[in-house]
């Protein structure tokens, strides 16, 4: 029998990942200042948004006029997300209600550092936000971010669950990539859908990005979904595109699926529109509960 030599099959992948990591990122930098030149408010200003992509140092903010809202100035990090989000935001639009809709009342859950909830008070001047953000430090950006539309926007330190009280904010390396739930991590400050309704009166137009709590936020005490018109989901493992279907059409909703854009929506949405005449299933929703 011929001598076989060990050779750990995932050595060299691993060597290669490793290697290659540079130049995918800055691949990926590349791309976001040049997508960039289409919102900043002058083309010397994709300069910033560089330096802010390609800093190694964290904690730094740099000003950048965002032509697209009207050349308001947003706060990004160095060594952060921010940049990426930006690009998302102004260029992608995944944020956005459908064309024809002009909400009076907002819901942003999951606002990041604020720059969806500025681009929706530009488009929308009529309309309130209320928007809900669980880490402290993308809270802190998100108002520095919104300031600019006063008492027409609000940024609540807390995130959106099935019921009030505190759950674990995990932290997953990534500013737009937190997660909440139980387990370890840091004590935030949970608030129900349903208590946001009482505070706020109903939404027109809900946008959820939550990292992945929808499949609890859309699952449990659902009550509060009658008072909605159109809700933008952005679905994350475990919750699949099929099963946000499935709910909303089961709480009366019309649902359009939108598959993710490789550059600008890392996962797929889903966007329902109330029924005009719905009778809720015999399934405990009605009483907001499942």
């Amino acid at each position: 029998m011929p001598h076989l030599e060990y050779r750990p099959a995932n050595r060299r992948t691993l060597r290669q990942r490793v290697l290659s990591e540079r130049p995918r990122r800055l691949l990926r930098g590349t791309r976001t200042v040049l997508e960039s030149l289409r919102f900043v408010g002058a083309p010397l200003e994709a300069l910033t948004i560089a330096r802010v992509t390609f800093s190694s140092r964290s904690g730094r903010e740099r000003r950048v006029r965002v032509r697209t809202i009207g050349n308001q100035e947003i706060s990004l990090r160095d060594g952060s997300t921010d940049a990426m989000a930006a690009v998302a935001t102004f260029v992608g639009g995944y944020h956005r209600p459908p064309a024809d809709d002009a909400p009076g009342m907002i819901w942003d859950l999951g606002a990041n550092v604020g720059l969806t909830v500025a681009d929706l008070g530009y488009r929308y001047p009529a309309a309130r936000i209320v928007a809900l953000e669980p880490d402290p430090g993308n809270v802190a950006q998100a108002r520095q971010n919104t300031s600019h539309l006063g008492d027409r926007c609000e940024i609540i330190s807390a995130a959106i669950w099935p019921t009030d009280g505190e759950v674990r904010l995990i932290d997953r390396g990534s500013e737009v990539g937190f997660r909440v739930g139980p387990g370890d991590g840091q004590p935030v400050r949970a608030l129900s859908a349903n208590s946001l309704l009482e505070i706020t009166g109903c939404p027109d137009y809900v946008k959820m990005d939550i990292e992945g709590s929808e499949v609890h936020v859309l699952g449990q005490n659902t009550a509060w979904l009658r008072s909605v018109k159109v809700i933008s989901v952005e679905c994350h493992p475990p919750y699949s595109i099929a099963r946000c279907r499935r709910d909303l059409e089961a709480l009366g909703f019309d649902v359009e699926a939108l598959p993710q854009s490789r550059r600008h929506r890392a996962h797929d949405c889903v966007v329902g529109r109330r029924r005009a005449v719905f009778a809720p299933a015999d399934r405990g929703r009605d009483t907001g509960t499942r």
